[in-house]
């Protein structure tokens, strides 16, 4: 195993809070063990700003205490209210919080040294799966505005029950408070107490008769109203161009210039004689369709949508010339990651639009975090093409 990087002269280094500057992730390690501990001494120097970090033993790994020493650091600094610019450091730190929290000391101190090395290697690859380590996006704005979509929906304080309302809200364009009323009714009750009428014709239940998008409020009913609107438009517009025409009626909820993008992906389709993948735009997956439609739809979770056909649609020429970013989401211990697709510049004008939104008391700090989210994706997806 490679040598160790020694702890105590690193870790006692202070620094303070006016010297905080974001913590850079290291590249890819050569070894499992040495860049781990160098990243995670950054990540807890940063976030104890001024504190003196506990000292701890040059090895982490051989004894008992040395080992508990480390979980003790990491977990005191997980606790800690990090400053904005730390995000990714406090990301970190709560992974690594979660992998070693799981080993008894005096266990992972008798362990081979190969698993050793073998369960910090795998904290890197959440890492870096999660878009915490890779230098390679470090001055891409597209990379930092995902890393940031992410961050948003994994935050504690806009999630219960797995339901994050920064996905809700901030991506898939649904409005504050049916996803703030989501978040604290079980899910019996929302079905129950759901108001909104769906349009006919349309996908709008999954097979087990659940509806894709529940909801109490006028808002949320002028959504569905909007994205049904804007797939019956989208069915016509397949319509015609298997029929050869390249004219069509105008639409109420959506305007001429994503009329010709989604008609540009129909004609792709045509041509590639994805009959599926035309008909899965006429209706099959509303959702999709308004968000091809750029119509009040910041962004699609491909949840219960036809993956390999959504894979097909979204691979044409036309569809990657919309702007559209996807993310692969790690879900836990699920083996299949969560995908996203959006738009930079609608999920900026969404969250923005939380700044002077109108809500009760009870509902303002999840406003106004929205909102801060909302100015820091603004000056990213600015800097996008």
């Amino acid at each position: 195993m490679s040598p160790l990087i020694p702890l105590a002269a690193c870790l006692l280094s202070p620094i303070l809070a006016g010297e905080i500057r974001t913590v850079p992730p290291l590249a890819e390690p050569v070894s499992a063990v040495t860049p781990v501990l160098s990243q995670l001494r950054l990540d807890l120097a940063a976030l104890q700003s001024s504190a003196v970090l506990p000292q701890l033993p040059v090895s982490v790994l051989t004894t008992p205490e040395a080992f508990a020493g480390l979980q003790k650091a990491v977990d005191d600094a997980s606790r800690l209210k990090a400053p904005e610019i730390q995000t990714d450091a406090l990301r970190r730190v709560e992974l690594a919080q979660q992998v070693l929290g799981r080993f008894d000391p005096n266990e992972f101190a008798k362990l081979p040294e190969a698993q050793q090395e073998s369960t910090l290697s795998k904290l890197w690859t959440g890492w870096k799966d999660r878009g915490l380590v890779d230098a390679g996006t470090q001055n891409d704005p597209g990379g930092t505005l995902d890393r940031l979509i992410v961050a948003g929906v994994e935050d504690r304080a806009l999630t219960s029950a797995n339901k994050s309302s920064f996905l809700a809200v901030g991506v898939l364009g649904y409005p504050l408070a049916d996803s703030l009323w989501l978040m604290r009714t079980r899910i019996g009750d929302a079905l129950e107490e759901n108001t909104l009428n769906y349009p006919r014709g349309q996908r709008w239940h999954t097979d087990d008769h659940t509806p894709e998008f529940l909801g109490t409020t006028r808002e949320a009913q002028s959504l569905v109203d909007t994205w049904g609107g804007a797939t019956d438009f989208g069915r016509q517009i397949v319509a015609a161009v298997k029929e050869g025409k390249s004219e069509f009626p105008k639409s109420a909820v959506v305007s001429p210039a994503a009329a010709s993008a989604f008609a540009a992906v129909a004609r792709e389709l045509k041509e590639n004689k994805d009959d599926a993948a035309l008909a899965y735009l006429s209706g099959q997956d509303p959702t999709f369709s308004a968000f091809l439609l750029d119509a009040k739809k910041p962004g699609y979770y491909l949840y219960n949508g036809d993956k390999s056909v959504v894979a097909r649609i979204m691979a044409t020429k036309a569809a990657s010339a919309l702007g559209v970013r996807r993310i692969n989401k790690p879900d836990g211990d699920k083996v299949h990651a969560s995908t996203y697709f959006y738009r930079p510049a609608r999920v900026a004008q969404r969250l923005a639009s939380m700044e002077k939104l109108k809500v009760d008391s009870y509902d303002d700090d999840a406003r106004k975090r929205l909102a801060e989210y909302g100015r820091r994706a603004a000056a990213l997806a600015g800097q996008l093409p």
